[in-house]
């Protein structure tokens, strides 16, 4: 197989191969099921117990992800309202849906977002917003450097057995 000479301009490394559109397609339609489905009235009532489990998940990575950088875990608590909660001392990770529960959903405990807001004067939607814009400006920044990096990786294995590169 022959290796593709490298990019000559930015748009040209951020460009998928056809492997990494089917990946980022996939990926699309698994957010959007995954978005659709969590939501519907009758299906989120059977999810319940899968959802209660996936924030009890999500809040032990949170305190994993502490425990890697040096932090205190001091409780984690998961609410039958499907909203949880890691104390942490010198907390250092946030994901963006942490963010838009914060700006938008409000569950439980105060958010990240009013805490802020009451230390800073701003409104806590303001400060939930540019927290929410800072994130997916790193999230996207992942994805390209990741188109960019990794484009040569399917030459030598495709993602689906027996495609080629266009």
């Amino acid at each position: 197989m022959s290796m593709r000479s490298p990019p000559q301009t930015f748009a040209e490394a951020i460009t998928p191969t056809h492997d990494q559109r089917i990946l980022l397609y996939v990926m699309a339609g698994y957010i959007a099921g995954i978005l659709i489905l969590w939501n519907l009235p009758y299906v989120k009532v059977i999810l319940y117990p899968f959802k209660l489990f996936t924030v009890a998940l999500h809040e032990f990575c949170h305190a994993a992800v502490g425990c890697c950088t040096g932090a205190k875990i001091e409780s984690i608590t998961v609410n039958p309202d499907e909203g949880g909660l890691t104390k942490m001392l010198l907390y250092a990770s946030r994901s963006l849906w942490d963010i838009v529960e914060d700006l938008v959903v409000r569950k439980v405990n105060s958010s990240d977002a009013t805490r802020f807001a009451q230390m800073t004067g701003c409104p806590s939607q303001l400060c939930g917003l540019i927290w929410f814009l800072v994130s997916l400006a790193f999230l996207t920044a992942g994805v390209l450097g990741g188109l960019a990096v990794f484009k040569d990786e399917f030459d030598e294995e495709p993602l689906i057995p027996g495609s080629t590169i266009s």
